[in-house]
């Protein structure tokens, strides 16, 4: 599982072929895999990182156009699946469109199902009430976020792993300085480091490995 913004693509096109890329080396090790990846939509992207809930993101928001996308592959499927970002904040995702706003992306894992969160879709209300509604079917949730923000993201975790109960994975960006060095306009493509934690209810607290990965170059 990679953060959101782990990948950076000029476009979707490219982030599609990132995804096929990823899901081909996946379906060799029959695993399922969730990565984030941002387009380069470079003035919205510096928006949405830096002024969160400025008026720009706003506009995005209700749009439907954050530059920000989730893709997600499991053993079985033809080809990857791209859910896009529709909040960013507790008070944006009002403004999303009615029709997907609170709609749940999920991830079917070798006949389970996997809810998947991107970053500030888990201060979304109407989401977390179409969760609320019918638990037993989510068997985890899974939230690939950019940064925490102060840790804001980890109570969205908490939400999810303490209060509804339900097993949740979080993979997150561990400095945003180092997110935003890596991900700019420059580079087509953009790796960043990541911390993965896990939670399970009231359970202790497990933080997997952190890593890096060098940006190639490009010509």
């Amino acid at each position: 599982m990679f953060p959101a913004g782990y990948f950076f693509a000029a476009d979707l096109a490219e982030a599609r072929e990132l995804a096929n890329q990823l899901a081909a080396v996946a379906r060799q090790n029959a695993l399922a895999v969730v990565l984030g990846v941002d387009t380069c939509d470079t003035e919205a992207s510096k928006e949405g990182e830096a002024k969160r809930g400025s008026e720009h993101t706003e506009v995005l928001v209700a749009q439907g156009h954050l530059p920000f996308f989730i893709l997600g592959w499991s053993p079985g499927m033809p080809n990857p699946i791209e859910w896009r970002q529709r909040s960013t904040t507790g008070n944006n995702w009002k403004l999303a469109p009615a029709l997907t706003r609170g709609a749940r992306r999920i991830l079917e894992v070798h006949g389970r199902s996997v809810d998947v969160v991107a970053c500030g879709e888990g201060f979304n209300r109407a989401l977390r009430f179409s969760i609320e509604q019918d638990p037993k079917r989510t068997a985890a949730i899974v939230i690939a976020a950019h940064t925490s923000q102060g840790s804001r993201i980890w109570n969205a975790t908490k939400y999810f792993a303490s209060d509804l109960g339900l097993p949740t994975l979080l993979s997150v960006h561990q400095a945003l300085t180092q997110y935003g060095e890596m991900l700019h306009p420059g580079n087509r493509v953009g790796y960043a480091e990541a911390e993965v934690f896990r939670s399970f209810g009231d359970s202790p607290q497990l933080h997997a490995g952190a890593f890096a990965v060098p940006t190639p170059a490009h010509s």
